[in-house]
């Protein structure tokens, strides 16, 4: 037993330093290819890189394809609540002896060891999994991906002339595409499996997709930087600085001056991958973490509220948050339509679609932040089970929330320096970024809170404490999201984060930060649709 346990240790050890060792490989080389990259030679330092991508995605694939066309058939596949489990735990409550309980313990130790595959399948649904929210959410940032997967495979034979591209780049875009499609079918209909049969295999290829989705998500944000910045260092260089070059320095300037769809869709596309790794990074966390676990029974955690509610009893006490929460959103897109109007016309027109779209950003965050300070007082009536901090949605969440902490802590910093010059703009964007900390920090204990919060008697399920105020905070969270990822040329509106930080590395903090506030809106909304289907019904005692 002891020796067993010394191989499994050392196994998964083993896997954590092949993993590790990925990582820092994900992390070299995007920022070798970012710290050297010119408009001239961008090709030749992306290669190594593209080949490192592939390599990933590669082992990913074969691993998903591992999972999908083999551990997870029907004949290995079997749901936590089998003959053998619950005939098990009947007998040790029925004879309410040690000796008993001994024996299952023994019993279920000798399965992990793989001596008596009997008593737990060889896959089971049992594992933490995550919820249908973040799952749906994982679908829609998937397709986002994979059709920005679709565009650079598409721009490869639009510029072939051109040479911009290698068929390595096409390779590799093909690979995630596959890569993502599959482990997006995987998340969504296994994300609670747990495997007990070729552990070490499993160990082995979950580490790898783990750092797959960590690699993805570094390279992007880095190499997304460094093609913007690329971009407009080839913009605004000279005509007469490349008529002094070759042929070939001609041709790789071109390949940033045409302006495919791609680099159209960059902005609003881009994200997606980074919040799609994001999500998929931690469900195959999840997955590794209860390899060789004993699955836990899905009953554990079942709600006994009764099911005569129609769909117009759901919405009950909810009707006033969510007429509130439309008019707010129809105002904020009405806001983001104008922006973009008046953004791309004169100059002056520009200055006031940049006070606008602060202005309304501004009251989104203060409305949103007082009504959760008063649902906070509301939920409380609820009853609380001490589950501890550090589950699925809470570690994506506080992930999510400390990006958007380090973006806004950059603006705070970089308005304090020019704030004597009496810019209103710089008055507004540093007192948006104080109240918007303020206001995630708020919402972010809001949901640890009400995600462990249950009704526990007949007169929280007819009133629903604080349900009309979580239906407007859910609503204005969309609207929040709306902001972030439409309006994504809010980082260039004011020149002083450029000015004081120089150009890019303000790029680097923006592209890394912008899409972890797109996610921690969309996770908010989300969890609160968790809070407010679940909040509201009764649950077992542990």
């Amino acid at each position: 037993m002891a020796e067993t346990t010394f191989r499994s240790a050392t196994i998964r050890l083993l896997c954590g330093l092949y993993g590790l060792v990925i990582v820092c490989i994900g992390i070299v080389f995007p920022l070798t290819s970012a710290f050297t990259a010119t408009a001239y030679n961008a090709t030749l330092q992306l290669y190594y890189m593209q080949v490192f991508l592939l390599y990933i995605y590669i082992l990913s694939l074969a691993y998903l394809l591992y999972l999908l066309m083999y551990l997870l058939r029907p004949r290995h596949f079997k749901k936590a609540e089998t003959k053998p489990l619950q005939s098990i735990s009947l007998n040790s409550l029925s004879n309410g002896s040690n000796k008993d309980d001994n024996q299952e313990i023994n019993d279920t130790e000798a399965h992990h060891e793989g001596e008596q595959d009997g008593f737990i399948p060889a896959v089971a649904n049992g594992g933490e999994g995550m919820n249908m929210y973040l799952r749906i959410g994982a679908i829609v940032f998937a397709t986002g991906s994979m059709v920005y997967n679709g565009f650079h495979i598409a721009e490869y034979i639009e510029v072939y002339a051109l040479g911009c591209h290698t068929s390595v780049h096409v390779a590799q875009n093909v690979a995630q595409l596959l890569f993502t499609l599959l482990q997006t079918f995987v998340i969504f209909k296994s994300h609670k499996i747990v495997i007990n049969k070729h552990k070490t295999l499993a160990w082995f290829g979950l580490a790898h997709t783990l750092v797959t989705n960590i690699c993805v998500w570094f390279s992007y944000t880095i190499l997304e930087t460094t093609e913007d910045f690329l971009d407009e260092q080839t913009a605004s260089s000279s005509g007469a600085t490349a008529n002094q070059t070759g042929n070939t320095t001609n041709m790789s300037r071109l390949c940033y001056e045409v302006k495919t769809i791609t680099d159209k869709a960059s902005p609003y596309l881009f994200p997606c991958t980074l919040e799609y790794s994001l999500i998929a990074a931690a469900a195959v966390y999840s997955i590794y973490r209860s390899v060789g676990q004993k699955p836990e029974s899905d009953e554990e955690n079942c709600d006994v509220s009764s099911d005569d509610d129609n769909a117009s009893a759901e919405c009950h006490k909810a009707n006033k948050g969510l007429f509130l929460g439309i008019i707010t959103a129809v105002i904020t897109v009405v806001a983001i339509s104008i922006f973009f109007v008046m953004y791309y016309g004169s100059q002056d027109d520009g200055v006031i679609a940049s006070y606008l779209f602060t202005s309304m950003e501004l009251f989104l965050l203060l409305v949103t932040g007082f009504v959760t300070a008063v649902a906070f007082v509301h939920t409380k009536k609820l009853r609380f089970f001490n589950i501890p901090v550090g589950t699925l949605d809470d570690s994506l969440l506080l992930i999510a929330f400390m990006g958007l902490c380090i973006y806004d802590l950059f603006i705070i910093v970089a308005c304090s320096v020019f704030i004597s010059s009496g810019d209103i703009h710089i008055i507004l964007s540093i007192t948006t970024a104080f109240v918007e900390i303020i206001q995630a920090t708020l919402q972010t204990v809001f949901i640890i809170d009400g995600s462990r919060r249950r009704a526990s008697h007949d007169d929280h399920i007819s009133y629903k404490p604080g349900r009309s105020m979580i239906t407007f905070i859910l609503v204005c969270n969309l609207s929040l999201w709306m902001i972030s990822t439409f309006a994504v040329e809010k980082a260039d509106l004011n020149g002083i984060y450029e000015q004081l930080y120089s150009k890019l590395p303000w790029e680097i903090v923006s592209h890394f930060c912008i899409p972890m506030i797109i996610f921690f809106r969309f996770h908010s909304t989300a969890s609160l649709s968790e809070i407010w289907d679940k909040a509201y019904k009764k649950q077992k005692v542990q």
